[in-house]
């Protein structure tokens, strides 16, 4: 009798299933799943003849019963024993699977003879198409019994199988580089950035740069294609380009960018650096006065490069700043090494809160403390409830107040900048927005003086910072995502 004769089991699968425990000394269990294929499918048709081919190996997809693969496309080798195909051990565990693919492959790696899936054409010529479900059971042999039909004349989609197609996209390359100018060498020099291409088909390329000139292959099929390229510390570059013009690139005729720095000197009305002096290097002349307050090394290790203030009475002062049009921005590292813990707990860094008119109308100030929280309790100070906040007051009396999403911990720099645009203030902390709101209210700024370090409205609720505070600016103008970053990384 032939050993592939219909009235025998074409193929008999052993799994070898590994079990296990979690005990110092591993115990080995095993248990196996058996997949016996049928030789007859539901209609009468023989699935697989004596003179057909006889499969060399199997491809398997088992799935657990939440869903989630356990093997995908796995390919285990058959070999031929007394008249049945054993395939070699597959690990697994005990529990719920679904049979969800199983192809049968030639020495060419064809697929010869195949289960069709639920709802697929071919699915009602086997009594159960896929996905089969089964159990394993631990030291127990689990048996499945798919039924298999050979694939001749038809196609994947026929057998609810993926298949996949493709269109060969005709490309070209853009030559391009970045440059930037040096100041301290006077010359033009490569530099290292960020380059989005999006094209009017909506395809996007996203790279990093370094310093040298790329060949970037793009989409021959597009009408326009639009170039963005930043890097911190300079102007970022958006222009679009036709199909024509973006060719014209070549390696010997490359796209040249160059970045112009940015100006973060535009709109600066304070800059105090604390070099060992509160002076403002600025330009306009907005000295401190440093009151009991002594210098300390910054967050880069300079000595003498910050401000410590540490109580109440240690503090810096300047006279009012009133030269904003309707926008600002208050930029400043700081350290905190305490919470200020008496009622009502706010810390100031930075700012002018004198409301001894009993009107918030021109107040602005950051600060952090945990009175900022939704939760705060005036009485009882909450060290892990502390966020950040931007205060600052406008021409109808009200105050508007954004507050950070990160929480304060003591002794690290943080740096922390407030804007308002006109409409919407906006609080960053390390270089990342973290909350923003629309007013569209006038800023007002009042005549008092403003105070670095602490508060000067009540002299029996100072809200003093205890901590180092370095690299204090104030801008009549709200800087953009970019400058904030430029300044974090500068």
């Amino acid at each position: 009798m032939n050993k592939f004769s219909l009235t025998h089991k074409l193929l008999f699968l052993l799994l070898s299933i590994s079990i296990f425990s979690c005990e110092d000394k591993v115990e080995i269990n095993e248990s196996q799943i058996v997949f016996n294929f049928d030789q007859t499918a539901s209609n009468g048709r023989s699935s697989i003849a004596d003179d057909n081919e006889v499969p060399t190996s199997v491809l398997i997809s088992i799935e657990d019963e939440s869903g989630n693969e356990v093997y995908s496309m796995h390919s285990l080798t058959l070999y031929s024993f007394e008249g049945e195909l054993l395939s070699e051990p597959l690990p697994s565990l005990p529990g719920n699977y679904h049979l969800s693919e199983f192809l049968l492959l030639n020495d060419n790696q064809e697929v010869i003879y195949a289960t069709p899936k639920e709802e697929s054409p071919l699915a009602y010529l086997v009594t159960d198409p896929l996905t089969i479900d089964f159990t394993v059971v631990k030291d127990q042999v689990t048996k499945v019994t798919p039924e298999v039909i050979d694939t001749k004349g038809y196609n994947p989609n026929d057998l609810g199988y993926s298949t996949f197609s493709f269109n060969e996209i005709e490309t070209f390359y853009l030559h391009t580089t970045v440059m930037v100018y040096d100041e301290d060498s006077k010359i033009f020099k490569l530099n290292p950035s960020e380059i989005t291409i999006t094209d009017s088909e909506g395809h996007v390329l996203s790279d990093t740069l370094e310093a040298r000139t790329y060949a970037l292959r793009l989409r021959d099929n597009s009408e326009t294609y639009n170039i963005t390229v930043s890097s911190i510390g300079y102007e970022t570059f958006n222009q679009s380009f036709t199909l024509e013009e973006i060719k014209e690139f070549n390696n010997e005729n490359p796209l040249i960018i160059q970045l112009g720095a940015l100006d973060l000197s535009t709109g600066l009305l304070a800059y105090f650096p604390f070099n060992a002096t509160a002076s403002d290097l600025s330009g306009n002349g907005n000295d401190a006065n440093v009151v009991n307050a002594t210098f300390t090394t910054d967050r880069n290790g300079i000595e003498n490069s910050a401000i410590n203030v540490n109580q109440s009475s240690q503090y810096a002062t300047l006279s009012s700043i009133d030269d904003f049009e309707n926008e600002m921005t208050i930029a400043t590292w700081v350290k905190p090494h305490e919470f200020y813990s008496s009622r009502c707990q706010y810390n100031i860094i930075v700012g002018n809160n004198d409301e001894s008119n009993g009107s918030h109308n021109g107040m602005w100030y950051l600060v952090y403390g945990d009175q900022l929280s939704d939760d705060h309790d005036c009485y009882n100070y909450d060290p892990d409830n502390t966020p950040f906040g931007f205060r600052l007051g406008f021409s109808d009396g009200s105050l508007g107040l954004e507050r950070s999403e990160t929480l304060v911990s003591l002794d690290q720099y943080y740096f922390l900048v407030g804007t308002y645009d006109g409409s919407t203030m906006r609080i960053y902390v390390n270089g990342v927005l973290e909350t923003e709101v629309e007013y569209n209210k006038t800023l007002y700024v009042n005549d008092s003086d403003i105070t670095i370090g602490r508060s000067m409205d009540d002299p029996d609720y100072p809200y003093n910072t205890n901590g180092d505070i370095d690299d204090i600016r104030i801008y009549k103008r709200a800087l953009t995502g970019d400058e904030i970053i430029a300044l974090y990384h500068n």
